[in-house]
Order: C-alpha cells, then structure tokens, then sequence
C-alpha cells in the first residue's frame, strides 16, 4: 500500500489544508486593508541634519498616533477611510500647548489625559506634517 493512499496520510493532508487555507483567505483580506491605511509623511526642513531628522520623525510618528487617539475624533475632516486631517496654523498649534485658548479643551483635554510631554508630540506632528489643504475652522481654538 502506497504512503499517499493510506488513511492516516489523508487525514494528515486534510488537516493541514485547512490551516493553509485559512491562512491564504486571511491574508487575502487582511494585506490589502494593512496596506491601505493612508500614510502620513512629514516634511522636515532640508537644512536639518539626518540624525536630528531622524529624531524629530519619530516625534512625528509618536505625535501623529496621540493626534489620533485623542484629537482625530473631532477635528478630522470626512469620515471612514476618507477623513482628513487639517491643517492647522502655527497660532492655532501655540492654543492647544497652552490650552487655554479653547474652553473646551480644558475639560476634553485635561491635564490627566495627556501630559504637556504628548502636546509637544502632537504639536510637532501637526506642525511637519504635509499640508491637506483643508484648513482647521478658526472657530475651533476660539
């Protein structure tokens, strides 16, 4: 009797299939959403050096995940896989270090919830991030 006819290696083909199939299905849906997020770039002044470029890439990284976490929600633009962040102006990014210059960032963002430390991260990753050209309402730091 050939290997390949006996009932334990059918078994055995039949049991790893199914693992590899679902793989594949898996990854047939999931690498294309995975490469799908948008990806935000920086533009990091061409005069700064390349280790300092690098440090301040990944203030930006940093800053962009709290920037999502924690302010997308209401300032983003669109919805879905269509939302927009704005572009803010330096002023407008000065407001939110400081806090004072919306009320209701006082209580939306309080000291408890983000640290002066993560508002300089999300400061820089707004400040370098590549324009949208969709502006920040000038209601929203008033």
């Amino acid at each position: 009797m050939a290997v390949t006819k006996s009932p334990y290696w059918q078994k055995l083909k039949k049991s790893i299939k199914q693992p590899i199939g679902l793989f594949v299905i898996c990854s047939l849906i999931l690498v294309p959403l995975a490469c799908h997020q948008q990806k935000i770039l920086f533009e990091l002044p061409t005069a700064m050096k390349e280790e300092v470029k690098t440090e301040y890439r990944q203030m930006c990284e940093k800053g962009a995940l709290l920037y999502t976490t924690h302010c997308g929600g209401c300032h983003d633009k669109g919805s879905g896989r269509k939302r927009v962040i704005p572009d803010f102006t330096p002023e407008q990014i000065k407001g939110y270090e400081i806090r004072v210059l919306n009320k209701l960032h006082e209580s939306a963002m309080p000291d408890s919830l983000l640290s002066a430390d993560e508002l300089v991260l999300i400061s820089t990753f707004l400040m370098y991030k590549i324009p949208s050209g969709v502006p920040l309402k000038k209601s929203a730091t008033k």
